[in-house]
């Protein structure tokens, strides 16, 4: 038997949140913790880990966000009888946790099948303040940037934007210098104009930032791409 992983129980649900109208994120990095779904509709939000069994494991997983946003539901794989043990089920309805059953016995036999094993109950007070530092931490990237529950470090950062669009500018312009680049488009996600700077350099004199090479015009270093065939990834 193929072994099930959680990229194949979360991508049916991912599919079927979107159908309901849910605006879906994946791998969200926050404070406090990475959900394997963030969904959106409105003001509600929706948490939802994907876990490849039912366990008391994964219900004190699930039960943290509890305070923090309106729903909260875990997904698992759907058994070879069709059913969960009806003890587990009880134990997440009493915490308000709902499932989803995914059908499948193998990742190769994983379909688009969702069934709601366990409706989740709606915290009507859930703390704004997380509520609202959940929102705010939801960018587009993390729609599609990595599938949910990849593994750890697949996930979208605010270093990884940077790295991306540092990258995407240096091919437009050949040579801009590190003041020129964040004159033109800001700091990124750094504090600073010279903590922005002074990490730029060092991250590409690393190798850190794929696809782009240093290189220093008396004083001023400048940024170019790294070209086909030379024997560094661009």
């Amino acid at each position: 038997m193929t072994l099930i992983r959680e990229t194949d129980v979360a991508r049916p649900v991912v599919e079927y949140l979107r159908l309901l109208g849910w605006t879906v994120y994946q791998e969200v990095e926050l404070c406090y913790g990475r959900p394997d779904i963030v969904a959106c509709l409105g003001n509600l939000v929706w948490i939802v880990e994907a876990k490849t069994s039912l366990s008391l494991k994964v219900l004190e997983q699930a039960y943290r966000w509890t305070g923090h946003v309106h729903y909260i539901s875990v997904a698992v794989p759907r058994r070879r009888r069709g059913s969960h043990d009806r003890f587990a089920l009880r134990l997440f309805e009493d915490k308000g946790i709902g499932v989803f059953s995914v059908r499948g016995s193998g990742a190769d036999e994983m379909i688009p099948n969702t069934m709601v094993a366990s409706e989740p109950r709606m915290m009507r007070r859930p703390h704004l303040h997380y509520v609202r530092e959940i929102r705010d931490s939801l960018r587009p990237e993390m729609i599609d940037y990595a599938e949910a529950g990849s593994v750890a470090g697949s996930h979208w950062t605010r270093w990884k934007g940077t790295r991306d669009e540092v990258k995407s500018i240096v091919r437009r312009h050949p040579g801009v210098s590190i003041s020129e680049l964040i004159k033109e488009h800001g700091r990124f996600h750094y504090h600073t104009s010279q903590s922005a700077r002074t990490s730029l350099v060092k991250n590409v004199e690393l190798g850190l930032v794929p696809g782009v090479r240093i290189e220093r015009d008396g004083r001023t270093p400048r940024l170019y791409p790294v070209e086909s065939g030379s024997g560094v990834a661009s």
